[in-house]
């Protein structure tokens, strides 16, 4: 019996969508075009550029800072629970940049806002919450 391919979509974050380099870090936050959206714990900051050759269409930088969480632990959890739930709604918001904004790349920071921990349901939640609000801005 031999195995057949199943139309099973991976819902995967890949390097390509993180959001390096110092200058691309220092456009989005200094952009006079940047906009903010808010949904306790998360800040999503994000601005649209124009697209260049060989890169993602949406391109993420996950901030936590030392002052929020003042624990390594706490600091790496809250990444893993922001990647995590953003990996698992990024193919809809692939799709809706392609087709409102084809020639775009968006830009997105997302920034830890609260002092303590969260429930991993609590992120997924205030992460669908925002993109739900980024879409409509779009």
């Amino acid at each position: 019996m031999s195995r057949r391919n199943t139309h099973i979509t991976t819902h995967t974050l890949p390097k390509a969508a993180r959001l390096k380099g110092e200058k691309n870090i220092q456009q989005l936050f200094s952009h006079q075009q940047r906009r903010n959206i808010t949904a306790h714990p998360l800040r999503m900051v994000y601005i649209l550029q124009p697209l260049d050759e060989g890169q993602s269409v949406v391109s993420v930088l996950f901030s936590v800072p030392k002052r929020r969480l003042h624990h390594a632990t706490d600091r790496n959890r809250a990444k893993r629970q922001m990647r995590e739930a953003l990996r698992q709604q990024l193919h809809t918001l692939q799709q809706c940049m392609q087709r409102q904004h084809p020639r775009q790349q968006l830009r997105i920071a997302l920034i830890w806002q609260s002092d303590t921990p969260h429930s991993t349901p609590q992120v997924a939640q205030s992460m669908h919450h925002i993109l739900q609000r980024l879409g409509q801005q779009l």
